[in-house]
């Protein structure tokens, strides 16, 4: 072999050598942008799953909250009837501000419970300036 050949053989495998290096460079690359794509897009899934798990409970708290809404209306309307069915009674005496006991204790309570329920989750709720007659 001259030494042409030689020359030429050597700096093909020089050639092959750095080819190899460069393309096992860049496969590398590739793996380690690949690795850091799936563990960006795991994170991404946690937060997603952590978001939606959020997003149910302020759900679930919404819809105890409507319920005690509800509740809370039907119990006020109820309140209402019994109010208006005690002055109803008595609807010619209230001229002179007489008002019979019943209704100054339904009054009162209503008083009380909307005191309860605007402190209701506080540690000291509102305390009763009156108590009802007896």
């Amino acid at each position: 072999m001259n030494w042409r050949a030689w020359l030429m053989v050597s700096a093909f495998y020089a050639l092959t050598l750095l080819a190899s290096y460069w393309v096992g460079q860049w496969q590398g690359a590739s793996e380690q942008q690949l690795k850091h794509e799936r563990q960006n897009m795991a994170a991404i899934e946690q937060l997603l799953a952590r978001s939606q798990q959020q997003i149910d409970a302020a759900n679930q708290a919404s819809n105890a909250l409507l319920k005690q809404m509800q509740s809370r209306a039907k119990q006020d309307q109820q309140t209402t009837k019994e109010l208006h069915d005690a002055l109803a009674k008595t609807a010619a005496n209230r001229t002179d501000c007489n008002l019979p006991d019943d209704v100054m204790q339904y009054l009162y309570q209503a008083r009380d419970r909307a005191s309860a329920a605007t402190t209701r989750s506080t540690v000291n709720p509102v305390p009763s300036t009156r108590q009802p007659a007896q």
